[in-house]
């Protein structure tokens, strides 16, 4: 069974979600204290947190940071702060989806059955030259750089095909073939987040963008 913690200050809303994911056999744990939610998130050890952007104390993208420093648990925000740039930023934080209230609860569940199957990462073994990925594990000599499982899952892509261009449309359909709710920033947002942290760890390999075709590892 999987566990989700659920971070919402309305109360009315947050029992009116639980039963619904309880109702399709999810376990689901709700905010105690919004002062110590990265405790409880340690605690809890959820499959998928769910996020609200403005709580009590501190909001979802101080906590949405703080989270990604230790885990990566996927993240789905919900929020009626919808202006694209707080979309935006809140997959740059480390976000994996983003859902805009009001919403349906069916497409609620449509989106946690989305998130927790891509979660599911098996990708066995991938290599391009001095690079490596296994699970969700990336391996340049001794370095190791954990990645979320939609970064994985970007990343195994291209390495399939490396140093060819993998088409934009392709690399979609590959990675939410069956979903019907992806935001058109978020392969941008993932492809620059991968990018950014193998930067940062000094990896000598580059995604590429190639202008109106897709991107390459080089």
């Amino acid at each position: 069974m999987s566990i989700i913690y659920l971070v919402e200050d309305d109360h009315a809303l947050a029992i009116q979600i639980q039963k619904s994911l309880e109702r399709w056999g999810y376990q689901t744990c709700l905010t105690k204290n919004f002062q110590c939610l990265d405790q409880e998130v340690n605690a809890c050890q959820p499959d998928l947190i769910l996020l609200d952007i403005h709580l009590p104390y501190y909001d979802g993208f101080y906590w949405c940071e703080k989270i990604r420093k230790k885990l990566n648990t996927p993240i789905l925000f919900l929020s009626s702060a919808n202006e694209e740039m707080n979309i935006i930023h809140a997959l740059s934080l480390g976000g994996d989806d983003f859902l805009q209230k009001p919403f349906s609860l069916e497409l609620l569940i449509a989106k946690v059955q989305a998130i927790l199957r891509r979660s599911q990462v098996h990708c066995d073994f991938y290599q391009y030259k001095e690079l490596k990925l296994e699970e969700l594990s990336l391996y340049y000599h001794e370095k190791e750089l954990v990645l979320s499982p939609n970064e994985a899952k970007i990343l195994k892509c291209l390495l399939k095909i490396a140093p060819k261009i993998l088409k934009r449309e392709e690399l979609m359909d590959l990675l939410w073939k069956s979903e019907d709710f992806v935001d058109e920033n978020t392969l941008s947002v993932n492809v620059s987040r991968l990018r950014k942290k193998m930067e940062e760890w000094e990896i000598p390999y580059h995604i590429e963008t190639i202008r109106g075709m897709g991107y390459r590892l080089l």
